[in-house]
């Protein structure tokens, strides 16, 4: 009986203590504990924290957390001395939320919260607190455990029924209302994202809609997010001269049993583009898809698709995250239109209004190659497109390869053009050893290609080019480069049209005077009819000599010498202009034949005079074996004469020189 009696009275005592307990946590708001709050997330924070209203604590019914005005202290070099303000801020939650996956919040408020987030002179961040280092190593990429050894993040939650991803946290219902965001960076201008009210219900599926900003551009957002999905919308408010088309945004993720699936559209690139203060895009959609996988030491993203109007690209990329970082790159298309993005001005944009200052008086000036960088290179970059699409012509099977390692960068390239012909280049580059060496080896053959003919011209019409290039240096620095370069450049054009406009189009302020120079019919005809045009130069430690000039029409014929020294960037090349036979000749046409390309890479001019200088007494040395074309008493009558061909075979002769040298070597 004794043994009953006390029984009954120790459970009763326990059901009291259990009561009692349950009332505590039901009725008493444990806000007193301010103090004790404020202290630990300063010390956890390394930053000053403070409760300026009212905490209020509840654990029963549900957990809650209240708190108004809040702030925390920003690093001490930060820009401004508070990085979070908030006046409100409330949380609850369900009993036992912490433990379940996902966390289940059920309601959310916050209300006129600012958030500042910025890097330093240094790339020191503001949200890097002390609780995620250790020793002083930020933990970006892992744990660090207490023996120094990295530790490897916990694996991302994973779908139970399908394995893959899924979303950590599920909140039921929220109230955002005017947080403000600010990301600062150093000499950059500041960006501001305002979100001024963002409303959440729903359970199995999250329900969101709110109005936003970025910058000046307000924004509406409406998404869906499930455990294991997440739809959006993101449209510009419809201005009031264009309400009916609005720019919008579509985005949707998935979490598949490895990593996730994106699926992003934009109904047009250049209304993004202009909303967001971004000139010159197409007015075109936008769409991209792709499978991304996370893992801990590479990044994939498999499958991708993207489409631009009536572009495609389709590819894969992985990120190698070890020592050294690797990147590889596979992109594939049927066609990729270029155009767009290829505006066709009315005029050449001046030099002077394009080219940047420069306190350097040489083109090539001693700006030191990247040696670190060239070493560091770890990648590999395979393009493959079946017909590039570009302003007034177009390439087929254009394939690009990229390979670097070790210091040692390899770059291949080759395409056919659409009316015959083919391109094949190579460059490689060698920054293994204490000084960079570079060779380059390109060859056009028999391409017939329309950027300076424009459209509506015949197949036949089209000049066939044929290129060589063939030159090689080594260096430090660009000057260097430069002024060490051996080898020739050879460009052999046969008979077509070019469209003088396209030609001062494509031409600078100085090739445009010296184009006009040396054809007086430039502005007078839309076409000039070339028989042909060729040239042939050859550098020996950066000293570079015209081995033959000539460019023959129906109407005139230009013939040239002199020389491009890389080393002092002086130019010293004279032209001399005859007239041939044609309608509309006439021999004063031609008073100041001689035109001379002076001065410097930097500083070129172009000179007229009437009497050659370079072009008489040294004609045979300059000329390669054609001096009777290039002196100063060339009269209409040798002019009238065809001389493509002589001038084909001095060129040709040059390349094979230049080729055979180039094998001895």
């Amino acid at each position: 009986m004794l043994a009953v009696r006390m029984f009954k009275i120790t459970a009763a005592t326990l059901l009291s203590v259990c009561v009692l307990l349950v009332l505590v946590l039901w009725f008493v708001d444990f806000g007193f504990l301010k103090p004790k709050v404020e202290s630990t997330i300063s010390d956890l924070t390394g930053r000053e924290f403070r409760i300026d209203g009212a905490l209020s604590v509840h654990l029963l019914p549900v957990p809650t957390l209240e708190l108004t005005n809040v702030s925390l202290a920003n690093a001490e070099w930060g820009s401004e001395p508070v990085m979070l303000q908030a006046d409100r801020a409330y949380v609850r939650m369900g009993l036992l939320a912490w433990r379940a996956h996902p966390i289940v919040i059920n309601r959310i408020e916050l209300q006129q919260a600012t958030l500042l987030l910025e890097t330093g002179p240094q790339q020191q961040m503001n949200w890097s607190f002390p609780f995620m280092q250790s020793d002083g190593v930020m933990q970006s990429d892992g744990v660090m455990q207490s023996d120094g050894v990295m530790q490897s993040d916990p694996e991302p939650p994973l779908n139970q029924e399908t394995g893959g991803m899924s979303i950590p946290v599920v909140v039921h219902a929220a109230d955002i209302q005017g947080v403000r965001i600010t990301y600062r960076q150093p000499q950059s201008q500041d960006q501001v994202m305002v979100l001024e009210s963002i409303a959440a219900t729903g359970e199995q599926t999250t329900r969101l809609q709110g109005k936003l900003r970025y910058g000046d551009l307000p924004l509406q957002v409406t998404a869906e997010v499930a455990q294991h999905s997440v739809q959006a919308r993101i449209e510009a408010e419809p201005e009031a001269q264009n309400p009916a088309e609005p720019v919008a945004l579509k985005a949707r993720i998935d979490f598949p049993a490895q990593g996730f699936d994106v699926d992003l559209a934009v109904n047009s690139l250049a209304k993004l583009g202009s909303l967001l203060q971004v000139e010159g895009l197409p007015d075109q959609a936008v769409a991209l898809k792709g499978h991304i996988t996370l893992g801990e030491d590479r990044i994939s993203v498999g499958l991708y698709q993207a489409t631009l109007g009536n572009s495609d690209v389709r590819g894969s990329v992985q990120i190698n995250l070890g020592e050294p970082l690797r990147f590889d790159a596979q992109a594939r298309s049927k066609v990729l239109d270029l155009t767009p993005f290829m505006p066709l001005n009315d005029e050449p944009e001046s030099e002077s209004a394009t080219k940047p200052a420069s306190i350097s008086p040489f083109v090539f000036d001693d700006t030191p190659l990247p040696m670190d960088l060239l070493r560091s290179l770890n990648l590999k970059l395979d393009a493959d497109v079946e017909r590039l699409m570009l302003r007034n012509t177009e390439l087929e099977q254009f394939k690009l390869n990229a390979d670097a390692r070790h210091g040692k960068v390899s770059l291949t390239n080759q395409f056919s053009g659409y009316l015959g012909g083919s391109f094949t280049s190579t460059v490689e580059l060698d920054a293994s050893g204490s000084e960079a060496k570079i060779a380059v080896d390109s060859k056009v053959r028999d391409i017939r290609l329309g950027m300076l003919t424009g459209p509506g011209v015949p197949k036949e019409e089209v000049p066939i080019t044929n290129l060589n290039i063939l030159v090689q240096s080594s260096g430090n620095t660009i000057r260097a480069l430069a002024g060490k370069l051996d080898g020739g450049i050879a460009l052999n054009q046969g008979a077509g049209k070019v469209n003088n406009d396209l030609v001062r189009r494509f031409s600078g302020d100085i090739l445009s005077q010296l184009i006009t120079a040396l054809n007086p019919f430039m502005h007078k005809q839309k076409f000039t009819h070339w028989e042909c045009s060729m040239f042939a130069l050859r550098f020996t430690s950066g000293f570079g000599e015209i081995k033959g000039f000539l460019l023959q029409s129906d109407q005139l014929m230009v013939v040239g010498g002199g020389s491009i020294d890389l080393n002092s960037e002086a130019l010293n090349i004279e032209f001399n202009t005859k007239p041939r036979t044609g309608v509309g000749v006439s021999a004063d046409m031609f008073v100041t034949p001689f035109v001379k390309l002076g001065g410097t890479l930097g500083r070129p001019s172009v000179g007229l005079n009437r009497k050659g200088v370079l072009l008489s007494g040294g004609a045979a040395v300059l000329t390669g074996g054609m001096s009777f074309l290039y002196t100063g008493i060339m009269d209409r009558a040798t002019a009238a004469a065809d001389h493509c061909d002589e001038a084909r075979a001095v060129i040709e002769d040059a390349v094979e020189k230049a080729e055979s040298g180039s094998s001895q070597d």
